[in-house]
């Protein structure tokens, strides 16, 4: 595989593995890093970025400086009264601002391995500052399902990705809206099971079959395996 892919693993390993996607807070780098496809320059600057992070750490007075901050937030060098002025920039400031501090406390809690912060801040992020990145949205309805999270969520922040679907091109448009039709389905399917013999079966039961054939459709429609979403649509349509 060569030095460029070592090189940029070194980038990521300290952060989450979601499948075949490596992702450094919000910012994503698709499986062209297995491919071979990241150019030189790419890496040099990520490696950079983390040469300057560990030996020119930002000072605890420069932290309203948000492009001071980038490369340590993405190494998880932020400290608790950075973190603090982060999140007052957060809830104060005009809305781009409050955006890239968002990301920078998103980024240093990847980096530092913090799921369950990462988890809050993303969920903040889009509900209270921004439900236009696709991105995160799809990262966020991943992990809440993977953790058996509440299901309406999962499918809230499902829906959300869905919609900004278009900023994905290629391969990564298909594969991330395939699985984002079987997030879905797997969670309306949970939200029905738990109503089973109770109020709310019949329209639960009937929305996890209306979830699970959009899911059959999209999959036929894109050449992948559509076995476990007619399983999912079986499932759902015995009364």
């Amino acid at each position: 595989m060569g030095p460029r892919r070592v090189a940029a693993w070194k980038w990521v390993a300290a952060g989450f593995f979601l499948g075949s996607t490596l992702v450094v807070g919000t910012r994503v780098i698709e499986s062209r890093l297995l491919s071979n496809t990241v150019t030189s320059s790419e890496v040099g600057s990520l490696e950079e970025d983390m040469a300057t992070a560990e030996v020119h750490p930002p000072t605890e007075s420069n932290c309203r400086n948000l492009v001071a901050l980038e490369s340590a937030a993405l190494v998880g060098k932020l400290s608790e009264k950075q973190i603090r002025c982060l999140e007052q920039i957060v809830v104060t400031a005009h809305l781009g601002e409050s955006e890239r501090a968002s990301h920078l406390l998103l980024d240093d809690a990847y980096a530092k391995s913090d799921q369950k912060r990462w988890e809050q801040l993303a969920r903040r992020h889009l509900t209270e500052i921004s439900s236009n990145d696709a991105d995160l949205s799809y990262l966020l309805a991943r992990h809440l399902e993977k953790r058996q999270s509440e299901p309406n969520e999962v499918m809230a922040f499902a829906e959300m990705a869905l919609k900004h679907r278009r900023i994905w091109k290629g391969q990564t448009y298909v594969r991330r809206v395939a699985e984002l039709y079987e997030l879905r389905a797997k969670a309306a399917e949970r939200v029905w099971l738990a109503k089973k013999g109770g109020t709310g079966e019949s329209w639960a039961r009937d929305e996890a079959l209306r979830l699970a054939g959009e899911w059959v459709e999209y999959a036929e429609v894109v050449g992948q395996d559509s076995v476990k979403a007619q399983q999912a649509c079986a499932l759902a349509a015995i009364r």
